[in-house]
């Protein structure tokens, strides 16, 4: 879990991740090389409230959480940690048009990987427009 939320894993470890979950729901056995999947795996995956088992996918669980932590910093709260990573890279600008430099650590570059991700899926509800940035946000 701390890897996932600091970390880009790269899709090969999540597909591997994937398969031992599959593998240890339908045998339970490590031993067994082969097993009859008696449900396809996409039906594993869907939530409880359609009444399936609510299984997650590695990567998108992963995105989810480093999407997480930009999500933190793109909204504005003030933590301890959002107020370093602002004053260290952001001097000022939108979460959406920061370039980091390339001595920036590993753990920074992933969480501005969440960038797209957010962009793809994010909302605004404008009230008044005063902390609206219109000419960068989404």
């Amino acid at each position: 879990m701390y890897s996932m939320s600091s970390f880009l894993l790269p899709k090969i470890v999540c597909d591997d991740l994937d398969k031992e979950m599959r593998r240890f729901w339908w045998v339970g056995n490590e031993t067994k090389e082969r097993f009859l999947a008696l449900v396809n795996v996409d039906s594993l995956c869907k939530p409880w409230d359609r009444g399936e088992l609510g299984f997650r996918r590695s990567f998108d669980f992963n995105m989810a959480l480093l999407s997480k932590l930009g999500w933190l910093l793109a909204s504005g709260k003030e933590t301890l940690w959002t107020k370093v990573f602002r004053g260290r890279y952001m001097f000022n600008r939108s979460f959406w048009d920061v370039v980091l430099p390339r001595n920036c650590s590993f753990v920074d570059k992933e969480i501005f990987a969440s960038r797209e991700f957010l962009r793809n899926n994010w909302g605004i509800l404008i009230r008044n427009g005063a902390s609206i940035d219109a000419w960068h946000a989404p």
